[in-house]
């Protein structure tokens, strides 16, 4: 399994140390993008968007828009919130199983340490940290 030329082009590789339970640890390549404030900016207000944009569509569902109204505009600020924090994004990655060598693609999502998977082969869970520099 290749690296996406996505994450060739707009991220840097970071090696990870792959590990579970009753393996020998391994390595693996996760791809980072560093935001800044204006592309975080960009993708908090697209969430809050949808959100309200989804608050307005159950303005005439009688009843429940008493419960879905409110909960869309609260949800919308908190994404805001949370995509705001967020100055590392994972663009994804390339993680072996140590177990049975298979090789697992990390979706996109917000760096969070420590993360892990399931193995897509053997149905083991997959942790891994940032290796550390030498």
């Amino acid at each position: 399994m290749e690296a996406l030329p996505e994450w060739l082009e707009h991220g840097q590789a970071l090696t990870v140390q792959v590990s579970g339970r009753d393996m020998e640890p391994g390595e693996g390549t996760l791809y980072l993008k560093k935001l800044d404030k204006n592309q975080r900016r960009k993708r908090a207000m697209k969430g809050l968007a949808m959100c309200w944009l989804l608050a307005a569509l159950s303005l005439p569902i009688m009843f429940f828009h008493f419960v879905l109204v409110p909960g869309f505009l609260l949800a919308g600020l908190v994404l805001f919130k949370m995509k705001m924090s967020e100055e590392t994004l994972v663009l994804g990655g390339i993680i072996p199983c140590p177990a049975c060598q298979q090789a697992n693609k990390v979706g996109r999502q917000a760096e969070q340490w420590p993360m892990g998977i399931n193995c897509t082969s053997c149905g083991k869970g997959l942790d891994f940290t940032a290796a550390a520099k030498d």
